[in-house]
Formats: structure tokens, C-alpha cells, sequence
């Protein structure tokens, strides 16, 4: 079919890269997923959605067929002069590097099923999940603000960031009407100013706004640029790259392994999570973990075992499986599924299509609880609840009825918690890299005290 119009068109198979699941995954938080109106005669090929993502020059849009990519930029106005007639389009230069077109993505997949009969059974309904290189900058704030939570709330927290603190650059109309404005992300410079964390405080930030404040200001000096600081990194050793991570504020071993896996060109690393610690008990002969929960050996026990069931594009295939576990895609076979978002189109000029010449050929790479003590007799008997009704405040008991006011995890430093931050002796840093809520355990330095705390399980886009 040709291009929608205004649009230029990749040859590119839902098998090297399906758009709704890997920009839904849990990889990027700053992709705006539109549904298109529906066609008077739909026949089941036409694109059903467009992303947007804004970037610090330009709006890119984008949608998919069953055999084509389709792209476009928007620029702010006035337009920059039309490049020379055989200069290289910039947006697709930029897409192919986003979206590591040069990496065929069948081929790891064969690699990986050879290797592992797990994967070949699971992989099959879960198409085209390929590892984006994202800009550094954007990717470090991201899981920050995944720690302990899940993928609709950071993507409402990463959206706020632009919003709040960076100008708009376009106003742009929606594919269903109406219009939404566009802004890049934010500076380090604009999230160190008076009054930051209290205001994302206010936006529901919680503890992760001293940690935004605090590696925005630990960057800002950084020269040229923080975002060239952290870029320079993917020339660093592995252990170089993760020590400088690591250094940040808020910054622990599962955050820093999500910026170098999906920005720092560290396509080994394998973040780990309750998650991914699940697939590897079920499918990879590790044990469960005991009462104390997840620690850095285990951690790196099930990294390495990973590691050397998929091979040097480990954390590629960690991402297709773990993509799996999320209840949005577990279902998928390929076809595109909806999700609403907040942002907007009107067509420009045509543009002629690329033909699939356009796109450079692949390259083949290698693929080679705390315990729990007596329970306490009560002074009276409870009243047996009834099963018919939802439970009254004063019918639960006192602990769960102070969980259901606030958040354990968003009040920790209200009271003793504010005590145990992560320059005190971090034990293991297991905040949400990838969108699902886990355990965070803590032991401060100057106490000897334990802090220990357990969220609910939250799995996929609520």
C-alpha cells in the first residue's frame, strides 16, 4: 500500500520490529500512542496507530503496516531549509540508529531459540521486540521514576517532566481532531531549580523527586553537556560505565543496568527483577530466593546465568521474555492492540517513498516477607466478615487499614525511612527497572537497622 499521506515508508516486517509492543514495554516513557479514525473499509493491513515522540529539534511520527514503517517529521515554525537534493534524511539516519535497524532481529531469535528450548517455546507469540538506543539523558530519569512502580504511572510521570519544565516546541493536530502541543525532554539545568521537588512532589513524584533533583544536579556541570557526558560512556568499559551510574543519586545495581542495556550499548547486561528472577526459576534451573529476599549475589548469580544461556545479546532476549510477563502482551501473536494516549496530526506536503533499497542491509550478530513472630491473642473475638460485602475501614485490621491512606514506598521519608537512604549501606537496590513493583530492602550504615519494604505486585499498563 503507499504511504499515508505526508508520510516516507521503510520496508520492514512486524517480525524486526512490532512498534505497539516495543514502544508499550516498559523501555521508553515518552512515546505517545494515538489511535487513528477507523477506515470506512478496513482491510486488516492498514495502520491502526501513531507514535510521536518529541525530540529536541523536531516531532517524529510514526506508524506501521504489515510490511512497511512509516515515518515523518514535523518541524517547528519556520521550517529549516530543505537540505540538499542528495543530502541523507536526518530523520531516517535517526531511526535507524533509535531502532538499531542494523541489527536483524529473526537471525538473534533463531540464535536464541537454538540455545534454549524456553525461549522457543515462549517466543513465537512475541514478534519484533527489539532493544531501542535511547538518548541517555532521558533514559536515566526514566527509571529513576520506575522504581517500585509501574509502567501507566512512570509514563505519567515521565510525560510530566516535559510538561512542566521544558517549552513547547510545536503545536501539532490530532489524527482523531483537536491539537496537543510538543515539548522535548528537560534539561538537567531546568530540574535543579528552587522549588523543584517540592513540585514534583505535588505531581506525585514521592521519594524520587530528591533523586531527579539530585542527579540533575550532579550532571549539570558535566562538560560539553551532561548529555555527551553520559553518551561518552558507551566507549567506557562495562565496569567503568556502571561504577559512574552507580555513583548518581538514587541510582542503584538495577537502575544503572536498564541505562546500559537500553542506552549505554551494553546489549549483555541483563537487568534483573522479581520478574525476570520468576523466568529464571521456572525455566532456567535457579532456585526461589529465600525468606530474605533478593541479594547482590543472587542478583548476579541469575544475570550470569542468563548471560550464558543467550550470549552476548543477552539482555535482548531478556526483553522478549520479559515482555511476555506483562499481561498487556502475554496474549500478543502479532497483531496490534490498542492503548490510548494523550497527544495529535494534520498531513504535510507528500513526500515521495523510500524504496526498501533505502534501507541498509542488516548485519548478523553473534548470538552465542520479614518473618513473621507469634501472632499476638486477641483480647475478643473478630467478627466474621461477610463474603457478600466489601470490608469497612474498622473491619480490617490496623495495619492494612494505614496501608489503604497512603502509599509505604511514597511516605518512606515522612518518618524513620527518611533516615535510610541509598548512601547508607545499599544492600540491593531493586526498585522497578522495567515497570512492575517489587521489594526494596535497605540497611543503614550508622545503626545496624533494617528497613523493609513490600509493595503489591503490579504487572503491565493498569
Amino acid at each position: 500500500m503507499a504511504p499515508p499521506p505526508g508520510f516516507r515508508a521503510i520496508a520492514l516486517p512486524p517480525g524486526q520490529l512490532s512498534l505497539h509492543t516495543v514502544l508499550r514495554c516498559g523501555q521508553s516513557f515518552l512515546w505517545h500512542v494515538l489511535p487513528l479514525p477507523l477506515s470506512a473499509q478496513p482491510t486488516g493491513t492498514e495502520p491502526t496507530h501513531e507514535y510521536r515522540l518529541c525530540l529536541a529539534d523536531r516531532l517524529v511520527c510514526l506508524r506501521q503496516s504489515h510490511t512497511h514503517i512509516y515515518y515523518r517529521a514535523v518541524f517547528p515554525a519556520p521550517a529549516p531549509d530543505p537540505p540538499p537534493p542528495n543530502a541523507p534524511d536526518s530523520t531516517l539516519l535517526w531511526l535507524r540508529d533509535y531502532f538499531q535497524l542494523a541489527i536483524d532481529l529473526p537471525t538473534l531469535y533463531a540464535d536464541w531459540a537454538r540455545a534454549d528450548a524456553a525461549f522457543a517455546r515462549l517466543a513465537p507469540s512475541l514478534p519484533g521486540i527489539r532493544l531501542l538506543r535511547q538518548d541517555p539523558w532521558a533514559c536515566l530519569l526514566s527509571f529513576i521514576c520506575s522504581q517500585n512502580n509501574h509502567i501507566s504511572r512512570i509514563t505519567s510521570m515521565v510525560h510530566a517532566l516535559p510538561a512542566e519544565y521544558a517549552p513547547v516546541l510545536l503545536e501539532y493536530p490530532l489524527p482523531t481532531g483537536g491539537t496537543a502541543q510538543y515539548r522535548p525532554f528537560p534539561e538537567p539545568e531546568a530540574l535543579t531549580g528552587p522549588g523543584v521537588e517540592h513540585r514534583l512532589r505535588q505531581l506525585g513524584f514521592g521519594y524520587r523527586a530528591k533523586y531527579i533533583v539530585g542527579t540533575s544536579a550532579a550532571l549539570q556541570g558535566k562538560r560539553p553537556s551532561a548529555r555527551d557526558h553520559l553518551a561518552a560512556l558507551r566507549a567506557a568499559p562495562l565496569p567503568e560505565a556502571r561504577a559512574a551510574l552507580l555513583a548518581l543519586p538514587g541510582v542503584g545495581p538495577k537502575v544503572a543496568d536498564c541505562v546500559l542495556l537500553m542506552s549505554l550499548d551494553q546489549p549483555a547486561v541483563v537487568p534483573v527483577d522479581t520478574h525476570v528472577h520468576q523466568l529464571a526459576v521456572r525455566h532456567y534451573g535457579l532456585k526461589p530466593a529465600a525468606a530474605k529476599g533478593m541479594t547482590p549475589a543472587l542478583y548476579l548469580q541469575i544475570a550470569e546465568r542468563l548471560r550464558d544461556v543467550w550470549g552476548p545479546y543477552a539482555g535482548w532476549a531478556q526483553a522478549v521474555l520479559f515482555a511476555g510477563e506483562l499481561r498487556e502482551f502475554s496474549a500478543l501473536g502479532g497483531a496490534q492492540g490498542g492503548e490510548s494516549a494523550k497527544e495529535e496530526e494534520a498531513p504535510l506536503s507528500p513526500l515521495s517513498p523510500l524504496s526498501a533499497k533505502d534501507v541498509q542491509e542488516p548485519e548478523t550478530p553473534r548470538a552465542s516477607r520479614a518473618r513473621a513472630g507469634p501472632t499476638p491473642t486477641p483480647t475478643k473475638p473478630r467478627a466474621r466478615p461477610n463474603p457478600t460485602l466489601p470490608p469497612t475501614p474498622d473491619s480490617l485490621p490496623r495495619a492494612k487499614r494505614k496501608r489503604g491512606r497512603e502509599s509505604l514506598a511514597d511516605r518512606e521519608e515522612d518518618g524513620k525511612r527518611a533516615r535510610v537512604g541509598l548512601d547508607d549501606n545499599l544492600k540491593l537496590e531493586m526498585g522497578m527497572g522495567m515497570g512492575m513493583g517489587t521489594e526494596l530492602e535497605l540497611q543503614a550504615g550508622s545503626a545496624g537497622e533494617r528497613v523493609k519494604l513490600r509493595r503489591r505486585r503490579t504487572v503491565g499498563v493498569q
